[in-house]
This record gives C-alpha cells, structure tokens and sequence, in this order.
C-alpha cells in the first residue's frame, strides 16, 4: 500500500510555484447522494473543483442537500501519511455538520461550527472497487481509497473513516463505523 499525507502549511493565498502546472478540472453542483449497503449508509458529496499538481490535490467538496450547500475543502499532498487536511468553507461545512447529523440520528448540537482546518492522518488504500457507484449499466468502476484517521494521538476522541475518490463520477464516497460517528463529528467541529 502506499501512503501520503498532507503538510500544515498550506493555506490559501499565494504559494510557492509547483514544478509543474497544476491541472485544474470544474464541475457542476449536483445533489449530495444517500447509499446503502447492506446496514451500512454512505455519503457520496460531489466536488465541484479539484486541482492536481506533482505534490498535491485541493478539492472542493460541494452538494445540495434539502435546499442547502453542504461542503468542505481537502488537502491532499502526495509524500506521507501524515497531515490529510479539511479545510471550514463557512456556512456549507457548518451545514456538513448538520446534514451528517441529520443522516445518522445523531443529537444536533446548535453551537457547533466546523473547525477552521482540521488535520489528520490518510493511508492510500491504493485502488478499490466501486460499491456505491450510481452507473446505471449497473457495472461499477474504480475508485482511490484512502483510510482517514482523526486524532490519532488521543485514544478517547480516535476515530477513522474511509474517504474515497471516484474522479470518473467526480464525487467522495464518506462511509465510517457506527461507533466512530460522534467521535467523527466531535473532531470536525468547534464550539
């Protein structure tokens, strides 16, 4: 398998020039989307937005849901696995926050915010098939896995979740344990 992370510093102003061009892509804003797997649920958030380069992908995570922009930016970079990073994007990652509670019956917590950045550890899961691909030839098709870590220095607040990327469909497959959702919850928000 291999590993990657993302560094602390990045930031959005101005940066240091890659070796390379950064490939840029838009998409459209779709609907946020609800699968199930047997007794598992996964969220599949389109991304409206992401730039690859030598070192690093940005994406934007963006989607409606229920009327409301729900999202989320992430850091990417390419050379270890430490330092995977969200980014707040305001009042659609606080909807994030809601809708993710909303999905999973989870008790909703009026003050809390999504965390201005919020950085964790990624394991490339390398290639995986696709199980929650809306493809209607009903043949799926291949996705980047990664395994996301939150506070893995903290044994009460540790908490993991798969995080998938499928640029053929331009959407991230969020799919994690019932037991590590308010553990989830706990380390993307800020009171």
């Amino acid at each position: 398998m291999a590993a990657f992370s993302c560094q602390s510093g990045l930031h959005e102003g101005p940066v240091a020039k890659e070796a390379t061009k950064a490939d840029t892509l838009n998409f459209p804003l779709r609907s946020v989307k609800i699968a199930h797997d047997g007794d598992d649920v996964i969220l599949l958030l389109p991304f409206t937005r992401m730039i690859s380069s030598d070192s690093k992908k940005v994406i934007t995570v963006l989607g409606i849901y229920k009327g409301k922009k729900i999202g989320f930016k992430v850091w990417m970079p390419f050379e270890s696995a430490r330092g995977f990073i969200l980014i707040s994007m305001g009042d659609p990652s606080d909807n994030f926050l809601q809708f993710f509670q909303d999905v999973y019956g989870i008790e909703r917590d009026k003050i809390s915010h999504f965390a201005l950045m919020v950085e964790a550890d990624c394991l490339s899961m390398g290639k995986v098939a696709d199980q929650a691909g809306d493809d209607s030839s009903g043949k799926h098709g291949m996705i980047d896995g990664y395994k996301v870590f939150f506070d893995s220095d903290s044994p009460t607040l540790s908490s993991e979740c798969y995080f998938n990327i499928s640029q053929k469909d331009d959407w991230i497959e969020l799919s994690e344990e019932p037991d590590e959702r308010q553990k989830i919850l706990a380390a993307l928000s800020r009171n």
